[in-house]
């Protein structure tokens, strides 16, 4: 069986599309919030009230080690917590939403009655799948580093356990989407990109047949 040769064009095609896959590979592996550089001293922030209305921050952060709850004072953001201890603190209002401690309970919209919605501030981190995860520690035990980003949505569960976890998570919204979102502006171009050179079909042109001469006889004189 002989094999097709394939064109220059093809060729070219394969090698710009190589290199849109290296130039993605390199954006995208930047994102990744445990791969930032290690002078970054900002993390993002993000803000679901209850009626779904979400903002984003971007917060320099204001120690050399930081926790949950350090980054929701250095966000400026309008702030009550209950404060039991240095790695027991409550968060009962964010940006005027929730409950006025202490001139109320700070769960004052989760009392344990069953017949009503239990509504509080729940914690989220995101991993480095970029997919938020429930947190399990409150914000004064949660470690806040360059890069990272929290959330906190206004939110309803089935009751206040730390095993229950609202029924939707924030929008998803990267380091870079948050604080520097011309970067991330190119790193999506930059996929997109790829995702349209390769879905390019690369086919080997089939050779032209050049036709085999035929021998003439030339009939000898007699």
């Amino acid at each position: 069986m002989r094999k097709l040769p394939v064109s220059h064009a093809a060729i070219g095609r394969l090698i710009i599309a190589l290199a849109l896959i290296a130039i993605a590979l390199y954006v995208n592996w930047s994102r990744l919030p445990s791969i930032q550089a290690a002078d970054d001293n900002r993390a993002g922030l993000v803000i679901q009230h209850g009626n779904g209305e979400t903002t984003p921050y971007c917060v320099d952060l204001p120690h050399e080690t930081n926790t949950g709850y350090d980054l929701l004072v250095a966000s400026g953001l309008d702030l009550k917590a209950q404060i039991n201890g240095t790695e027991d603190i409550a968060i009962c209002r964010i940006d005027n939403e929730g409950c006025a401690f202490s001139q109320e309970q700070c769960f004052c919209k989760c009392t344990g009655n069953t017949e009503e919605p239990c509504i509080y501030w729940n914690y989220w981190k995101l991993d480095a799948n970029n997919e938020w995860v429930h947190s399990r520690l409150g914000a004064a035990s949660s470690e806040v580093r360059g890069g990272d980003v929290d959330a906190w949505s206004w939110s309803a569960v089935a009751s206040y356990d730390q095993e229950n976890e609202p029924d939707e998570t924030p929008p998803v919204m990267t380091f870079l989407e948050i604080c520097e979102p011309e970067r991330a502006a190119e790193t999506a171009v930059a996929t997109a990109q790829t995702a349209t050179a390769v879905a390019e079909p690369m086919t080997a042109e089939a050779p032209t047949e050049t036709p085999t001469p035929t021998q003439t006889h030339t009939p000898t004189p007699t």
